[in-house]
């Protein structure tokens, strides 16, 4: 889970061992990141995850939206 959310720009909130065994992972991961983000995870884990999205804050980005180069382009 580690690899996957380290190479889309995410931040590791909290992580939690419930009762049943399974490890809770939040994370704080950019809409843009998102794309994709579930395919990455079954991929490095082999269908044992399961991922759930919800919107928490706006941030600010900095860069010159009319460079394509740039992600606010």
């Amino acid at each position: 889970i580690h690899s996957v959310l380290n190479k889309r720009r995410s931040i590791i909130i909290e992580e939690n061992l419930n009762d049943s065994g399974l490890l809770i992972t939040k994370a704080c991961l950019p809409v843009l990141e998102s794309f994709n983000f579930t395919n990455s995870l079954y991929e490095e884990i082999n269908d044992e995850v399961f991922a759930t999205y919800i919107f928490d804050h706006w941030e600010p980005m900095t860069g010159d939206p009319f460079d394509e180069s740039s992600k606010l382009n």
